[in-house]
């Protein structure tokens, strides 16, 4: 039996991160209400989120649904070093 201690991880590229404030909020949304994100980072001025996230209780479609709610253009999505244009 073994154990699945480290995370999938995924990139976003979007195109209107606009500042701190509306990074803060994104970082907010995706850690208070997708279960299993683990880790989430912000770089606003390459405009990318990387988030890292157990796949047995979440995946990328569920992370781009919260992106997309809030109104995040996305780019494209690199996930397990594959870079997928949106």
């Amino acid at each position: 039996m073994s154990s699945h201690t480290q995370g999938a991880n995924v990139t976003f590229q979007v195109s209107n991160m606009q500042g701190q404030k509306r990074a803060g909020i994104l970082k907010e949304n995706l850690e208070k209400y997708v279960g299993g994100v683990q880790e989430v980072n912000i770089d606003v001025q390459n405009e990318t989120v990387n988030v890292t996230y157990d796949p047995g209780r979440t995946d990328v479609y569920n992370l781009e649904a919260v992106l997309k709610n809030l109104d995040f253009y996305i780019e494209n999505v690199e996930e397990n070093g594959m870079t997928k244009a949106r």
